[in-house]
C-alpha cells in the first residue's frame, strides 16, 4: 500500500546498509535513474543513502528505488508513495442583476502542504434563456 503524503513538503527516505566492500548507492524514480538537480538530492556514505525530494508535487507520485551494490551482489528496497494535495473549491457565487442576468465568479483555492494557492476566474455574465 502506498504511503500518503502530503503535497508541496520536502520527502527524505534515508535508508541504511552494511556490505564488505562498502556498497554503493543509486536511487531511481519509476524505473528511471535520478541524478543531482535541485529537486532531487542525495547522500550517500560507507553505511547509509538518503534521497530528499524538495517541494513535492501531486507528479512526484511513485516508486522510489535505492539500489546497493558491491562485487559480492545487489539488493534493493522500493518506496510506493502518493502526494494528495487538497482542492477546496468553491461554488459558485451568484446573485442577480439588472433584468435577471446572473454573474458567476469562482473562486479555486488549493491547499498544496505548506501554502494557500488562490485563482479567481473572470466573472462571467450568463445570459438566462428565453
Amino acid at each position: 500500500m502506498p504511503q500518503q503524503l502530503k503535497a508541496g513538503m520536502s520527502m527524505i527516505l534515508p535508508v541504511d546498509f552494511t556490505g564488505n566492500p562498502a556498497p554503493s548507492a543509486t536511487w531511481s524514480f519509476r524505473g528511471v535513474p535520478l541524478g543531482l538537480s535541485g529537486k532531487y538530492q542525495i547522500n550517500t556514505s560507507e553505511y547509509n543513502t538518503t534521497l530528499t525530494v524538495r517541494d513535492t508535487e501531486i507528479d512526484d507520485s511513485g516508486t522510489y528505488t535505492v539500489t546497493v551494490t558491491n562485487r559480492a551482489g545487489t539488493a534493493s528496497a522500493s518506496f510506493d508513495i502518493n502526494f494528495k494535495g487538497l482542492c477546496a473549491c468553491t461554488a459558485a457565487i451568484t446573485y442577480p442583476l439588472l433584468w435577471g442576468t446572473i454573474l458567476v465568479v469562482i473562486t479555486l483555492i488549493w491547499d498544496v502542504g505548506h501554502q494557500t494557492i488562490a485563482q479567481t476566474i473572470l466573472p462571467t455574465v450568463l445570459q438566462p434563456f428565453s
